[in-house]
């Protein structure tokens, strides 16, 4: 029997941004970011992609509810589709005030497995002439808002955060070439996030040493 650790498992829990579909496998951030691990140690850590295009906060914790995730780390990406007005309706798919609500019942789950939550504040879509939403406001301002409140939430619940938007707003990574259509990355924003995933994972605020600590229990 080997006396190997088991992997320390990523758990990428989240919308069409984490699903990456209409891409190759290889292409998808979650692949990426398992080459980079892999590179840097290999068999250490297992990614695991949970993302569904369309999906918003009030979805993936329910789907939570019934897998396995949570045990090492569980990165948290939602909000795109909760702040989007759906056809003619006025009002976000989910509101702001239980958007937070679910995001800290998904944190709160992956603690009582004991794992650790990082959340994410995703990137901005980038859109020429961008039309209002039924609501009468610019989907990126509403990303923005919902980005500031999941920030406000990591400070207020203890929980790492990766911020996309800041990332992504970087002059280097600022056009619209990493993006497909405006909002969905392609194999190079892929990159770009991945990377930037990986850097964070690797940096001195990176939950990995209570993973690992977790792991060894």
């Amino acid at each position: 029997m080997s006396d190997s650790p088991s992997p320390i498992t990523l758990h990428c829990l989240g919308d069409s941004i984490t699903e990456a579909a209409g891409l190759p496998e290889c292409g998808r951030w979650t692949a990426l970011l398992q080459r980079l691990l892999d590179e840097a140690e290999p068999g250490a850590y297992a990614v695991h992609n949970h993302g569904i295009g369309g999906n918003t906060s009030t979805m993936g914790m329910e789907r939570m509810r019934h897998e396995t995730i949570g045990q090492g780390i569980t990165i948290i990406q939602f909000g795109l589709n909760d702040c989007a007005c759906q056809g003619f309706n006025v009002k976000n798919r989910v509101g702001l005030a239980e958007y937070l609500d679910n995001l800290r019942a998904m944190v709160a789950i992956v603690r009582r497995r004991g794992g650790q939550p990082v959340l994410v504040a995703n990137h901005l879509p980038v859109y020429e002439n961008e039309i209002r939403q039924s609501d009468g406001h610019l989907y990126s301002d509403k990303v923005r808002a919902y980005n500031a409140a999941v920030r406000d939430l990591a400070a207020e619940l203890d929980v790492p955060l990766i911020d996309m938007e800041a990332h992504f707003a970087d002059s280097a990574q600022a056009g619209s070439d990493l993006r497909a259509d405006g909002l969905h990355l392609n194999i190079a924003g892929n990159e770009v996030y991945a990377r930037r995933i990986f850097a964070f994972l690797q940096s001195a605020e990176s939950p990995l040493l209570l993973a690992e600590s977790v792991a060894s229990d």
